[in-house]
């Protein structure tokens, strides 16, 4: 894969007809979830919420996970472990409307103390379904996209969220950069568990985070 890989930016409009909910079989482990489709077996669901209104004309909202199975939580700063960086999904505005796109950190084993390449991750709306609504909106996908392109994802995740206008962070899950410590997520339990922010109340309601939302099926 190379930066030149054309990314799908998934927009709201793509919501309604998702394969998730016409392809799950049977047998597959699924977790109810109201109002929106069942999850299938291998897929995860985030929500992201703000204290305002969601405004794309001014942020972008991300959830960074680390999939390696390590400790460490995605950090943000002069002084962020790029180790902890696998995978991000990114809302933004895009194309006119609201749409969402999965940025793999790709190290270069030559020279691993140097930033990881931020590489766009083409997907298909079979493993990647966007819906944003006025405080919220939520990534359902598949779990195999969240690596960091050189291995699948591990079993144990950590993750961080953020907003953040074109120059910089605005709002993270913890009081500073390196506030917060991430609760394990063991991807191959079934769960749903809402993580709230440890908020900064100085930050305009449209990027204050409020939570994250993950429902999983393994």
């Amino acid at each position: 894969m190379s930066p030149a890989t054309t990314t799908k930016h998934l927009a709201l409009a793509g919501i309604v007809s998702i394969v998730l909910s016409a392809c799950a079989s049977n047998t597959a482990t699924t977790v109810p979830v109201g109002g929106q489709p069942q999850l299938k077996s291998g897929f995860m669901r985030l929500t992201f919420s703000v204290a305002g209104q969601l405004d794309f004309s001014k942020y972008q909202y991300s959830v960074t996970f680390n999939t390696t199975g390590s400790a460490l939580t995605p950090e943000f700063g002069t002084k962020a472990d790029w180790k902890a960086f696998s995978a991000t999904f990114r809302s933004m505005n895009g194309s006119g409307a609201p749409s969402v796109e999965v940025i793999q950190y790709i190290s270069d084993p030559n020279d691993p103390h140097q930033p990881p390449a931020q590489v766009p991750e083409a997907v298909t709306p079979s493993q990647l379904q966007f819906d944003a609504r006025s405080s919220t909106f939520s990534v359902t996908f598949q779990r195999s996209i969240a690596g960091d392109g050189s291995q699948q994802p591990a079993v144990n995740w950590r993750f961080n969220a953020s907003s953040q206008t074109a120059s910089h962070i605005v709002d993270t899950m913890g009081r500073c950069a390196s506030c917060f410590k991430s609760p394990q997520l063991a991807v191959n339990t079934s769960f749903v568990e809402t993580i709230a922010a440890q908020g900064q109340p100085d930050i305009a309601p449209g990027a204050r985070i409020v939570s994250v939302e993950f429902q999983n099926s393994p």
